[in-house]
């Protein structure tokens, strides 16, 4: 069979499945200032550049007076700022009488056709019989053409026909709201035509089993996925995730999710991100004077997590911290120096006594030609679940910061779902051990006048409320909302 296999999750059971963290291009990090207030930069970024796709949402001649998700057609729902129905997110049409996907490809290898006419380069081959709205492709040896702006193309020895034939890789930039695929196809592992390897393409549904947990970025929103990928397949280490989430792990539990995290953690970067030696940044122990009471909260100001973990366990860094929380692996949480020891994140005032946690996000995002761009300027090109490759506008920055100190940005890198849900976790289990002062918990730009991180994109404000809740976080309804609606923050400020 020239599928490759994978394991797939049983809904509502929580089956603890190993996650196939795919291979990606770390992004260089612009690393976050700290101790010294002083800006740190490294070379530029070599992350691929994801292209966008537009969602047109045209006007209805039906508006209802107070929307109903019953009123919505396929692929629609109720709009918070408009109490109207609108085409969800890769979809165009009639809100009311159903909704179309829109192809983000026209043209070219993956894209719809009719007849070879529709596939407009050379050797352009329209295949109808079995693939859904037809699909371009062409013949191949084992390479295959690419186009800018298009998925990456690959040669596949399909089901049919025979031979090899250019289909297009998984593009989750492109496709932010789906498997990675246009409608009727999915992505799946398959064998390299007359070469060794594999990779992720997009087949015709039934050709062979998709694994929903297949992307790290996890853009279907599935809680098992993210068990899985926060425990590094684990299920001891999943089952306490589980537990503190839930609001039911003891003081024991909790202790044994840092330290196994830790262990975990260790192994993650030496094995999967390649760094040969993780220094000491750190200061041993806690003080004795001082204990452990609180927290910082930063963000990386890089786009993705792997960059800025190698910086910060380098041999010459500025500045270290406790926690990362991955956002291409959404969710990952990943603990560079033991909970046990003091890191080097806000300056000694607060590191005496303070936890660094840093989310991986970029921060402000400042419009550049057609996109968006980080302060350093390099392209914005991380795509997320529900935003895709767009960021969130977020105006009157947070209502407790000194007026006017957001008023510079409105454009900001979104905080996932389940980056909230890890910095809870960790919280949790952190106050179990260590009896947390809520008043200590704050963020970077709260004790330093030059920083603005983490920014209003994050929903601090809530989240603290949920160390102390004892809430099942998987019932609360602002956190569904949130997991839901990719503009909830930017509509309830007394939640930053």
């Amino acid at each position: 069979m020239r599928a490759a296999t994978h394991y797939l999750t049983d809904t509502g059971v929580i089956m603890f499945i190993i996650s196939l963290l795919l291979a990606c291009k770390a992004f260089t990090p612009q690393v976050r200032p700290i101790q010294d207030d002083t800006s740190v930069e490294t070379d530029e970024e070599t992350g691929d550049s994801t292209p966008t796709t537009e969602t047109d949402s045209p006007p209805n001649d039906s508006p209802v007076a107070d929307c109903d998700e019953a009123d919505c057609g396929e692929h629609a729902s109720c709009s918070d700022e408009t109490n109207q129905c609108e085409c969800d997110l890769d979809y165009s049409g009639d809100p009311y009488e159903g909704c179309e996907p829109v192809d983000a490809v026209s043209g070219w290898i993956g894209s719809p056709c009719d007849n070879d006419n529709d596939c407009d380069y050379d050797g352009g081959d329209c295949l109808t019989d079995g693939f859904p709205e037809g699909m371009c492709t062409q013949d191949c040896t084992s390479t295959c053409p690419d186009l800018d702006g298009t998925p990456v193309t690959y040669c596949i020895d399909p089901v049919e026909p025979e031979g090899g034939h250019c289909f297009s890789k998984c593009d989750f930039g492109l496709y932010a709201s789906s498997n990675g695929c246009r409608s009727g196809y999915a992505c799946v592992e398959w064998d390299r035509y007359n070469q060794n390897g594999s990779d992720y393409v997009c087949v015709p549904d039934g050709w062979a089993e998709e694994d929903p947990c297949l992307h790290p970025t996890n853009f279907g929103g599935n809680d098992d996925c993210y068990l899985d990928m926060v425990s590094y397949g684990d299920p001891e280490l999943a089952a306490l995730t589980l537990k503190i989430l839930q609001g039911t792990a003891d003081e024991d539990e909790a202790e044994e999710f840092l330290d196994l995290n830790y262990e975990y953690s260790q192994d993650f970067m030496t094995d999967d991100l390649g760094i040969d030696t993780i220094y000491g940044n750190y200061t041993s122990g806690h003080s004795a004077s001082s204990p452990m009471r609180g927290m910082i909260v930063h963000y990386t100001a890089s786009q993705r997590e792997d960059g800025t973990i190698a910086y910060f366990v380098g041999d010459e860094p500025h500045a270290s911290t406790h926690f990362i929380v991955g956002s291409y692996r959404n969710g990952l949480i990943v603990q560079l120096f033991s909970h046990r020891n003091r890191a080097w994140h806000a300056g000694n005032t607060y590191n005496i006594d303070r936890f660094g946690f840093d989310f991986a996000n970029a921060g402000y995002l400042l419009p550049a030609g057609s996109g968006y761009e980080d302060y350093a300027g390099r392209d914005y090109t991380l795509a997320l679940p529900l935003h895709g490759n767009e960021p969130i506008h977020v105006e009157g920055g947070i209502p407790s910061a000194p007026e006017n100190k957001y008023d510079a940005y409105e454009e900001w890198q979104p905080f996932t779902y389940y980056q909230v849900l890890s910095w809870i976790a960790v919280s949790r289990a952190l106050d179990l051990v260590y009896a947390l002062d809520e008043d200590a918990i704050e963020r970077h730009g709260d004790v330093s006048d030059s920083r603005v991180d983490p920014g209003p994109a994050l929903p601090l404000t809530y989240m603290k409320e949920q160390v102390w809740s004892g809430d099942d976080v998987f019932q609360v309804d602002w956190l569904n909302a949130y997991k839901a609606d990719p503009d909830w923050i930017a509509d309830h400020p007394e939640a930053r």
